[in-house]
C-alpha cells in the first residue's frame, strides 16, 4: 500500500442516521456535543468528498428506508456529483422525487438500497453542516483514495450494534472485543493491517467499515476529536493526518511513519 501523500484531513465519522439533528427526540446532551464537534470540523473545509462503493453514484440518496423522511437529490448532468444543502428533499418532496424515478424505469431505488446507510448519512450531515459534498465512486478496480487533494475526504463507519446486553442488536461474542481494536487500530500510528483483518469480521460484530476500504491510510496518524456512548453503541470523531503534520510531545513533527503500528508495544 502507498505511503500516506496527502495533507487535509480525513474526517472519522459514525455512519448512524442518529447523527443527524432531530432523528432522536430523546437524545442525550452528549449526544448533542458530540453534533457541535463534528460540525465545527466540518467548517474547516467547504467542501468534503465521500466515496461511494462500487458506483456508480445513483441520483438519490434518501434514509426512507429506516422511516426518515430525508434524502439528497444528485445532479449527475455535469459529471461532478456535487451536492449542496438545496439539493436536500424531505417529506412529500422526497416522496415526489421517488416516485418520479420509480415511474421513469430508473433502477436508482435499487441503488440507493445498496449503498451503505452511513454514505447517506456523510452526505446529510455535512450538507446540515452547510457544507458541500462531491461524491466520488469507487471500486475493488480502483485505487484507494487519498487525502492528497484540495477537499477532504468524510469516512462513515458503524461500531458494534451488538457489544452489550442493552444494545440495540442481540449481543455477539467478541463484539466488544471487535471495538477495542477498531478505536486502537484507528487513533495513533494507523494500524491498516489490523483495519484489513477486521474488516473481514464486520458481519459477526454487527459493524461495518466499508468506507474505510476506500482510503488510503497507511503511514497516518488519527487522532479521537469526540466521543459519546448512546444506546450502548460507540460514536466516535477520528481526524486523521499524515503523519509529518502530528507535533511529538516537544513540540517538533513526527516524521512519515516507516514501521507498522502492530510493532508498537
Amino acid at each position: 500500500m502507498r505511503a500516506w501523500t496527502g495533507d487535509l484531513t480525513v474526517l472519522v465519522i459514525p455512519g448512524t442516521a442518529l447523527l443527524l439533528e432531530g432523528v432522536d427526540h430523546r437524545e442525550p446532551t452528549a449526544m448533542r456535543e458530540f453534533r457541535t464537534a463534528l460540525h465545527r470540523r466540518l467548517g474547516r473545509a467547504q467542501t468534503w468528498r465521500v466515496a461511494v462503493p462500487n458506483g456508480p453514484v445513483p441520483p438519490l440518496l434518501s434514509l426512507g428506508g429506516l422511516g426518515i423522511g430525508v434524502g439528497v437529490r444528485i445532479d449527475r448532468t455535469e459529471g461532478g456529483c456535487v451536492v449542496d444543502p438545496s439539493s436536500v428533499l424531505t417529506g412529500e418532496d422526497l416522496a415526489v422525487e421517488v416516485r418520479r424515478l420509480r415511474a421513469d424505469g430508473s433502477t436508482a431505488a435499487a441503488r440507493d438500497c445498496e449503498i451503505p446507510i452511513g454514505v447517506a448519512v456523510a452526505v446529510l450531515v455535512a450538507l446540515e453542516a452547510s457544507r458541500t459534498v462531491r461524491l466520488v465512486p469507487t471500486s475493488p478496480a480502483r485505487l484507494p483514495l487519498t487525502a492528497g487533494q484540495t477537499e477532504p475526504l468524510l469516512v462513515p463507519i458503524d461500531f458494534s450494534g451488538a457489544a452489550h446486553p442493552d444494545a440495540p442488536l442481540e449481543r455477539r461474542p467478541g463484539a466488544a472485543e471487535f471495538d477495542d481494536r477498531l478505536e486502537r487500530a484507528l487513533t495513533g500510528p494507523i494500524d491498516t493491517s489490523v483495519l484489513a483483518i477486521l474488516h473481514g469480521e464486520t458481519d459477526a460484530a454487527a459493524a461495518c467499515t466499508d468506507a474505510l476500504a476506500a482510503v488510503d491510510l497507511a503511514g497516518a496518524h488519527g487522532t479521537a476529536v469526540a466521543a459519546v456512548d448512546v444506546h450502548h453503541v460507540r460514536y466516535r470523531l477520528i481526524a486523521v493526518d499524515p503523519a509529518e503534520a502530528v507535533p511529538e510531545a516537544s513540540g517538533t513533527r513526527v516524521g512519515r511513519m516507516a514501521q507498522s503500528a502492530k510493532q508498537r508495544a
